[in-house]
Order: C-alpha cells, then structure tokens, then sequence
C-alpha cells in the first residue's frame, strides 16, 4: 500500500467518524489524549450555548464551571 493511499484511507475513516459524531442528538465532545476538546456536535454547542470556537482546543475541566 503506497502512503499515499493510506493517508486517504485515515481521511475517509475521519470523515466517517466525524459524520457519526456530527449526527448524534446527545451532546458530545471528542478529547484527545491530553483531555483537550477537539471537536463538540452541534448538540453539544445548543445544549451548552457556548461557539465552538470558544471550546476547540480547551481543556474538558476548564469548560464552563470546570
């Protein structure tokens, strides 16, 4: 497998994963490993009426009243 075919295999498996996420009712955010936000659902920015700017990139615990 040439890289660059995997590398459009992760971005299709991303996408999928993404569009999951995107289309759930509950409110959800995605962490990465240091616990830092990085991506919420649109559920999530209603529920919590926050942008998303303002939660991309922050730590969980320092979201809202931490």
């Amino acid at each position: 497998m040439l890289l660059e075919d995997l590398y459009r295999l992760m971005k299709t498996r991303h996408v999928q994963a993404q569009a999951v996420v995107d289309t759930m009712t509950q409110p959800v955010v995605v962490l990465d490993s240091n616990l830092c936000v990085t991506t919420a659902n649109n559920s999530f920015i209603k529920t919590f009426n926050v942008d998303r700017e303002d939660v991309l990139a922050q730590s969980f615990f320092d979201l809202g009243n931490g």
